[in-house]
């Protein structure tokens, strides 16, 4: 039985607004196109077209992203962690796809696959209780992307952990059993 996964969604309000203008601009070269007299099939016709780009750009660009999405959904971390660097090779690799992937893949992500690539690998690695993998995953996401906020709150966590941990540590030694292990007895 696997958790609800947290999903955390910024939408980008500039794509939208693209978004909303290159319909507009479609819409009115179909109005000038087909008459206004077809204008209600042509914005079906519109739609269509803009839907089926929508889900072909995302299944073959984004695939091994969404891919990534469904095992954390199930559960399967190891095989999320495969989808996920695949994702992140392939935007690091073609990264003018990712900078432009509200025109690419329709996205209205206000994150870049490749930012969410590495805190999703992050997420994976501590759902499989690997600690380092995790930090090592965030640190990285935040070296690549400064302004990363999920970088920054889940680093800012783990330290409060880590924290918390040497802070108990210290209780359970004690002051007297620590003076006797560096006196060496």
């Amino acid at each position: 039985m696997s958790q609800k996964a947290p999903n955390v969604r910024r939408v980008s309000w500039r794509a939208m607004l693209l978004h909303v203008m290159l319909i507009v601009v479609l819409m009115l070269s179909a109005a000038v196109v087909f008459g206004e007299e077809h204008l209600a099939a042509a914005t079906v016709v519109i739609a269509g077209a803009f839907v089926v780009c929508l889900f072909t750009s995302q299944w073959a660009l984004a695939g091994r992203h969404r891919l990534g999405v469904r095992r954390v959904r199930e559960g399967r971390f190891e095989e999320a962690i495969e989808q996920f660097e695949a994702s992140y090779a392939f935007f690091n690799r073609h990264q003018w796809v990712d900078k432009y992937r509200y025109l690419t893949l329709m996205s209205m992500s206000a994150l870049s696959y490749r930012e969410m690539a590495l805190v999703n690998i992050a997420y994976c690695h501590g759902r499989l209780g690997r600690a380092e993998k995790t930090k090592e995953y965030y640190l990285r996401a935040l070296a690549q992307f400064p302004q990363s906020a999920i970088a920054k709150a889940c680093l800012t966590l783990i330290a409060a952990f880590e924290r918390r941990a040497a802070s108990a540590q210290r209780e359970e030694i004690g002051p007297e059993n620590g003076a006797a292990d560096a006196a060496g007895e």
